[in-house]
């Protein structure tokens, strides 16, 4: 309950102005013994001018101004006030005087502060120059894209900071640290160089932060509370970055899209909230949960769970750690097996968790080529999320998330002469394959791919074995073609000379000459061999009559041929 104290704020340079600041602002007294002056929602387009009236000579610890139209800040705003909490949320900052908080400059402890976006992209001068004493920084709105070295020098009791822009550089006494909703900051190994020992709460909600960007929070080793939710990530890596922080307390991974979690934590530990994520199975063992003594909430609601053999020591946590009528209401859902699809962990007896002996049947890879790799397997009818790992020359590729129902997976773009190891994981059984892939050779004279390469080599082939057998059956039909002419044309030779005539014979003899005439069953050649072989002293006339049918309108017609007796014969 609050005793409330009204008093009335005079302003030294108009009555009547400060007759409406008594309708505007309050004061009053806290039960806790904090002094305040209340001018929130007031429709305020400027800081009211406090006067240096003794009435406001006072210490007050608190001016409230957030909620208004606030746009700037003049130089010498606060004259006459000496506040040690300041709060201007719900303002749109434009703009702020370099000298606006120089009267606070000894006393002021805590400010916040809202910028418009569209205008403000760094810190005001003000800030960095007149807050020497400040311990906790709220800045809300300011579109950072980089910020100098020394922007917190002068901050030496800074504990408290909460930005919602990119931090590169902190003051070493920096214990708590927010920097939610900044989806365009980006963490490195040197994000938080000299803060290891000091910070020990830090958020970073909603920043579009993926699994590599945890490696800036592997030396933060004083943390308490850990607050990494809504963000991308789908492992932790390394995995041992929470086992490095002895005094963790609370950590915070709701709403990621986190696919497997670490089985060490540090022994402190006590919330781990692990809800809205893709957690199918989870790494703890009996011993697991006998190091995380005084672990008292644990949530993994909205979680695709797999209730088999595995999850049997989450299970007896379950039941010694919550009561037991609440624990068949305890939202932790199976979606594996489908006989337990939809059912509560809670409800389900010891004797349900039920595992398969062996996954993985049996497991080959085949190279298809110097750039892919054909992998097969087979397994025991159990839905279990199936991994790939592959190591390329010793250095581990990022895990491949392969669909539990396929039996297959090609996997492309490998390196030539380049040593792999794949490996098939279904929960904690491991195969593991090893291949090299050989030199990419190029077997034709075309541009071709190496995935086309075979194919237009066997087309080659094909075309020249089909022009082979092209040419071989064009010669033969010469061959055959030849060899029948030559056979026609003896067979003409021979029946020109060997015709059978009809020829009549007659002997004549006028004057003194003897003329015999002969049938000539043979050739004319060869009728003057056999007539000068037997030396034959009259000359003979050999002729031949053509068949009376050869022609049955013509007359028949009588060749005749002298043979000498002492030249040889003239072949016709």
């Amino acid at each position: 309950m609050y005793l409330k104290c009204f008093i009335s704020i005079l302003i030294l340079i108009s009555p009547s102005y400060s007759i409406n600041l008594l309708d505007i602002c309050q004061s009053g007294i806290r039960d806790d013994g904090i002094n305040y002056v209340h001018c929130a929602r007031k429709s305020l387009t400027e800081i009211p001018r406090f006067s240096s009236n003794r009435l406001f000579n006072l210490a007050f610890d608190e001016l409230i101004l957030s909620d208004n139209f606030i746009t700037h800040i003049h130089a010498n705003a606060f004259h006459g006030l000496r506040i040690k909490r300041l709060i201007m949320s719900g303002n749109h900052l434009k703009s702020i005087d370099q000298n606006a908080f120089r009267e606070l400059e000894n006393y002021l402890e805590e400010i916040i502060l809202e910028f418009d976006s569209t205008i403000v992209d760094r810190i005001p001068q003000a800030i960095q120059t007149n807050l020497i004493n400040i311990k906790s920084l709220t800045l809300i709105g300011l579109n950072l894209r980089i910020l100098p070295s020394n922007v917190f020098q002068q901050m030496k009791k800074l504990e408290y900071l909460n930005l919602k822009s990119c931090l590169f550089n902190f003051t070493r006494s920096l214990q708590c640290l927010t920097m939610d909703r900044n989806p365009l900051i980006t963490l490195s190994s040197d994000t938080f160089v000299g803060l290891e020992h000091s910070l020990v709460n830090i958020s970073l909600q909603s920043c579009s932060l993926t699994s590599e960007s945890l490696i800036a929070l592997s030396n933060l080793k004083n943390l308490e509370r850990l607050k990494l939710q809504s963000n991308l990530f789908t492992k932790i890596l390394p995995d041992n970055l929470f086992i490095s922080m002895s005094k963790l307390l609370v950590l915070d991974l709701q709403r990621n899209q986190l696919i497997e979690i670490p089985s060490n934590f540090p022994s402190t530990l006590r919330e781990l909230e692990l809800g809205n994520n893709r957690l199918m199975t989870l790494p703890f063992t009996n011993r697991t949960f006998e190091q995380l003594s005084h672990l008292v909430t644990l949530d993994l609601s909205s979680n695709p769970l797999q209730c088999d053999c595995h999850m049997k020591p989450l299970y007896y946590w379950l039941l010694t750690h919550f009561q037991t009528e609440l624990v068949p209401y305890v939202q932790w859902i199976c979606s594996k097996p489908r006989h337990l699809s939809g059912k509560q962990l809670g409800t389900l007896s010891p004797q349900q968790f039920i595992c398969e002996e062996k996954q993985i049947l049996s497991f080959q890879v085949r190279l298809k080529d110097s750039k892919t790799a054909l992998l097969e397997w087979l397994s025991a009818p159990i839905e279990l999320p199936l991994n790939l790992i592959v190591i390329e020359n010793n250095i581990p590729l990022p895990i491949l998330y392969l669909n539990d129902t396929q039996n297959s997976f090609l996997l492309e773009n490998l390196k030539p002469s380049t040593h792999y190891s794949l490996c098939l994981q279904i929960h904690d059984q491991i195969l593991c394959r090893n291949i090299t892939t050989t030199n990419q050779q190029i077997f034709s004279l075309s541009s071709l791919s190496a995935s086309t390469g075979s194919i237009v080599m066997i087309d080659i082939e094909y075309l020249i074995i089909g022009i082979s057998c092209g040419i071989c059956f064009i010669l033969l039909l010469l061959f055959f073609l030849i060899l029948f002419l030559i056979k026609h044309r003896i067979k003409y030779a021979h029946s020109s000379k060997t015709t059978a005539t009809t020829i009549d014979s007659y002997y004549q003899t006028t004057g003194s000459d003897i003329i015999q005439t002969a049938i000539c069953n043979k050739s004319i050649e060869e009728e003057s061999i056999n007539s000068l072989q037997y030396h034959r002293s009259t000359p003979m006339f050999c002729y031949c009559q053509l068949p009376s049918n050869y022609c049955p309108d013509q007359q028949t017609y009588h060749f005749y041929h002298e043979i000498p007796l002492s030249k040889p014969p003239a072949l016709i």
